[in-house]
């Protein structure tokens, strides 16, 4: 197009950096940047959120703040686009000092903000921003979201109010992998390995198929616990029964509680 001296406008570059989903594509995606900087194109927020989704997505977080900090009115979909790559790599503070500043400028959350921050919480053990977060969610209607419910259930769980996890739990009339998983995890997590174990075999009742993610939460719950015999039974049966090849994390599970094995 530039050299047949086609115009380039912003419809032309708002397709482009959806390509670039990888750090190797990090230098191309600079290039249509620097692109786009030079036929003033950046100035359209569109386009601007397409570059900054584009750094999150090639693990150019600094570059992402960057260009967020450079945008003088930031949409949602801007504000969500930091947030969730903050969230992506374990800034949970930044993540809640964006959210903060969300709120005092008026931008009102949707689901995707309220992941990224119930996630945060989850990670800084900040309950209490994770209760006020809850009654948001309730209050914009998105309470039976279940992507939501999940990053409740996780928050709480991780955050040592199994009571309260269990309950959203409860509530939800169709539970996926990742309710089972946030619930296995929060048990294991805080030495109710049995309580893990039973909730493992419930989710095999209810014909969810398990994934190696919820068998290293289960397995690190009967490690803690001290079940030896029920964690190699359910390491046997990832191969066995799952096809499900394990992965180091599985092995480490096995071996922190059998030396030996």
């Amino acid at each position: 197009m530039i050299v047949n001296q086609v115009p380039v406008n912003e419809v032309t570059i708002l397709g482009l950096p959806a390509g670039f989903k990888v750090p190797i594509h990090l230098i191309l995606g600079m290039t249509f940047h620097s692109l786009s900087l030079k036929y003033g194109l950046t100035c359209f927020l569109a386009v601007a959120n397409c570059f900054l989704s584009m750094y999150v997505r090639c693990c150019s977080l600094m570059l992402a703040k960057r260009l967020f900090d450079e945008i003088p009115i930031k949409g949602l979909i801007t504000w969500n686009a930091v947030i969730s790559g903050c969230s992506q790599y374990g800034l949970g503070t930044e993540v809640l000092d964006l959210y903060d500043n969300m709120k005092s400028l008026g931008v009102c959350p949707d689901e995707v903000t309220l992941v990224g921050v119930l996630s945060s919480c989850a990670d800084l053990g900040a309950q209490s921003i994770g209760c006020e977060v809850e009654k948001r969610i309730e209050d914009l209607g998105f309470g039976s979201n279940p992507f939501l419910k999940n990053s409740l259930i996780s928050m709480y769980a991780r955050c040592g109010n199994l009571k309260r996890a269990q309950s959203i739990f409860d509530s939800m009339q169709e539970k996926n992998l990742v309710s089972w998983t946030a619930m296995i995890a929060g048990h294991g997590m805080h030495g109710h390995g049995k309580i893990a174990i039973d909730l493992f075999d419930k989710m095999i009742a209810s014909k969810i198929r398990p994934d190696g993610t919820v068998f290293v939460c289960v397995l690190t719950a009967c490690s803690h616990a001290g079940l030896t015999e029920k964690g190699l039974e359910y390491f046997n049966s990832m191969e066995k029964i799952y096809k499900l090849i394990p992965a180091s994390e599985n092995y480490l599970c096995c071996r922190s509680s059998w030396p030996s094995w």
